[in-house]
């Protein structure tokens, strides 16, 4: 079993906090990459040691729906240069377009993710990607109609294009996510289940090749209500991190008295969600992850993120998103905005943030108290992500009744003063490796300092043994239960 972070979002996994508030950070523009890129997908490529961008282009913005997939590259995930690739296999009027590596059929692609699947034993399907397709001959309902088809590909660069799998068979005019599940060890796609319905469905798959019927996640409830606009979920990006599936959800903020059909015309803001199992999603503070930029800043009309990936020393995250000058609305209002501004509506954006600095719990002043419910140590590697440079932090460990076990009271903890993503703690005479195989809870002492994570190889057990925080079935059944 590996290690599992355990980020307090909720109280869930907490069974006391004294003197203790929630705060949310917004992670900070770092890097931008001056390319009128929709639909990024990025990840750390270590086969080849850098960073890949992979973003969807329009080569005519008075024809939003053909897009071609071009790549780029970086040393430091913030920086970014167009990839070295290969154009004898490229039709000829898009060969002149920046490192294009797909570019579908004759209507293009549209909607498309990259995953880089590190679950993936094939490695000829290494990277997959999701996006519309070409019409098939048994589908066709509409004219407009198009399927969602997946492509693979060895190393990012060279897709099989000549042998797309359908995923759905109907149109999914959004961001199309995919990602594994390693909880039911599961392929799941969140996208649009019908044509232009903006809400957040999804599919899921064993084997890539049969599909399930689409179900909604999230679906714009109550807390989105107000006078003067209506909100749609226009798409979600989700990825696993460590016992914890976190999403950006794109919100459409639409003028609530419009009377055309669809809403066209509205901006764009991106919130935060999670979820233990990636089926059941949460909202966190209902506000933007990051907040819109005045303009003429690129993002003030629409901001939308879709990817977050931990950097190649560990120590923080990037997330990427779509920064656009120009009100989402019809192909010809984006061909006339394109034209105004000659071409400057579209920048990808990079933001910065500590790892797990998303969420954190602060002590109000000195001696914040935190107790977790019972877990079962299964090895001996609790680590914390705490900040206290002008504080300290200590750590206990007691029983499932809180008695406190000898030689692990805050008492015999050396006190932690700095900022440390992965702090170690110490006990004089005792070390971890001594309560392997345990129950135990875990507590922390905060004095003018931020807890953010702790990670450790836990699951919990706190009648019984579960599988982990994301499963919650019993490890060992009782005789006689199905």
């Amino acid at each position: 079993m590996s290690k599992t972070v355990l980020r307090f979002f909720d109280d869930f996994w907490l069974d006391v906090r004294k003197n203790i508030k929630r705060n949310w950070y917004s992670p900070v523009l770092a890097g931008r990459f001056d390319r009128a890129g929709i639909y990024p997908s990025a990840a750390w490529c270590p086969e080849i040691g850098k960073y890949r961008l992979w973003y969807e282009i329009m080569p005519d913005f008075a024809n939003d729906g053909r897009r071609l997939l071009a790549l780029a590259e970086s040393d430091d995930g913030l920086n970014w240069y167009d990839a070295d690739v290969p154009v004898d296999d490229l039709p000829v009027e898009i060969r002149n377009y920046s490192s294009i590596v797909l570019a579908g059929g004759p209507e293009g692609i549209h909607g498309t993710s990259v995953f880089r699947d590190p679950y993936e034993k094939d490695p000829a399907k290494l990277y997959k990607a999701c996006t519309l397709g070409n019409r098939v001959e048994f589908q066709p309902r509409s004219p407009e109609e198009r399927n969602l088809v997946m492509y693979f590909s060895p190393d990012g660069v060279n897709w099989d294009s000549g042998s797309s799998r359908i995923v759905y068979p109907f149109t999914s005019d959004t961001y199309n996510c995919i990602l594994y599940n390693p909880i039911f060890k599961k392929y799941m796609v969140f996208f649009r289940a019908s044509n232009v319905d903006r809400r957040v469905a999804k599919i899921e798959s064993n084997d890539l090749l049969s599909w399930s019927r689409p179900t909604i996640i999230i679906h714009p409830d109550a807390g989105y209500s107000d006078e003067s606009e209506m909100i749609q979920l226009y798409a979600m990006w989700a990825g696993w991190f460590d016992g914890m599936f976190l999403g950006h959800l794109w919100r459409f903020h639409t003028e609530a008295a419009d009377e055309s059909y669809p809403k066209m015309f509205g901006y764009m803001d991106t919130e935060l969600v999670y979820s233990y199992n990636g089926i059941n999603w949460m909202h966190t503070t209902r506000k933007p992850l990051v907040e819109r930029p005045v303009p003429p800043e690129y993002g003030h009309t629409q901001l939308a993120l879709s990817g977050m990936f931990e950097t190649k020393e560990k120590d923080a995250w990037i997330l990427v998103g779509c920064a656009s000058r120009g009100i989402h609305g019809t192909s010809r209002e984006n061909k006339r905005l394109y034209d105004m501004m000659k071409g400057r509506i579209i920048n990808i954006n990079f933001y910065r943030i500590r790892r797990d600095g998303l969420c954190g719990l602060e002590c109000c002043g000195r001696k914040g108290i935190i107790g977790t419910k019972p877990f079962e140590l299964l090895d001996g590697d609790i680590t914390f992500n705490v900040n206290a440079p002008f504080g300290f932090v200590r750590f206990a460990i007691t029983d499932p009744s809180a008695k406190p076990l000898e030689g692990f009271s805050f008492d015999d903890c050396e006190p932690y003063c700095g900022d440390g993503l992965d702090v170690a703690p110490v006990w004089k005479g005792h070390s971890l490796a001594e309560l392997k195989g345990r129950r135990i809870r875990i507590w922390i002492e905060l004095n003018t300092a931020i807890l953010y994570s702790i990670s450790a190889t836990i699951r919990p057990y706190i009648w019984g043994p579960q599988v982990s925080i994301s499963d919650p079935t019993r490890v060992e059944m009782d005789e006689g239960m199905v």
